[in-house]
């Protein structure tokens, strides 16, 4: 059997996010950034710096689940879900130290965005969760 090494990062993640979960009444800014995050340990971190089909910096406009990352305006397809400019800013400023974001964003983009994590987590990840697919299930979260 291998040797098991603790992991410093990860253990502070999951503490800051179980702390944030029993401190702020709306928790579902705090589980979309955990998710994001988390998904560092499966291989799959998204790179939130530049497009991801051009590598241009400039006029980022939209985040993509199918790219994993960002899209400028060049690049955005119509099959491309359009969120809002708050949200990209959102990730762009401070979404990698800050879990609280909801203020920021309007709760229904958080339900669009939480929704398509959550497939993103069944389809691409590849991991079934009963409390994900709970949650799937919930007509509150995925009104439109």
């Amino acid at each position: 059997m291998a040797d098991r090494q603790p992991d410093n990062a990860l253990y502070e993640l999951l503490t800051t996010t179980l702390d944030n979960l029993v401190a702020w009444e709306d928790n579902l800014s705090i589980v979309i950034a955990f998710m994001f995050r988390t998904l560092k340990w499966y291989g799959l971190e998204w790179n939130f710096t530049m497009c991801k089909r051009c590598g241009s910096k400039q006029h980022i406009k939209t985040i993509s689940f199918l790219e994993e990352g960002y899209l400028c305006k060049n690049c955005l397809l119509p099959r491309d879900y359009l969120f809002p400019i708050e949200l990209v800013k959102v990730f762009n400023s401070n979404f990698h130290t800050n879990f609280y974001f909801h203020n920021k964003i309007n709760i229904k983009v958080l339900i669009i965005l939480f929704k398509m994590l959550c497939e993103y987590y069944l389809t691409k990840v590849g991991i079934f969760s009963c409390s994900i697919y709970e949650m799937r299930q919930k007509s509150i979260y995925f009104k439109e």
